[in-house]
């Protein structure tokens, strides 16, 4: 019975130091999440895509795209 116990705390001590490990430094996140958007592009001159299908297109070339803001959520 104890041995089930400390292999349980074992078990959860290395669980915690793995994710301590492997968890993302909080200083090098972005605050402005807009700029995370990728957002299509107007240029001229750029080629246009023939797509068939259901396709994921990076960076099309389009006209307009919407309203681009950000609001803080406040409860």
């Amino acid at each position: 019975m104890i041995w089930i116990i400390i292999n349980i705390a074992i078990m959860a001590a290395l669980s915690y130091g793995i994710s301590a490990l492997m968890s993302k430094d909080p200083k090098n996140y972005n605050q402005d999440p807009s700029k995370d958007i990728d957002v299509p592009t107007a240029d001229e001159g750029v080629e246009v895509p023939v797509l068939f299908g259901t396709r994921r297109i990076k960076g099309p070339n389009v006209v307009w795209w919407g309203d681009l803001k950000t609001k803080a959520i406040r409860k």
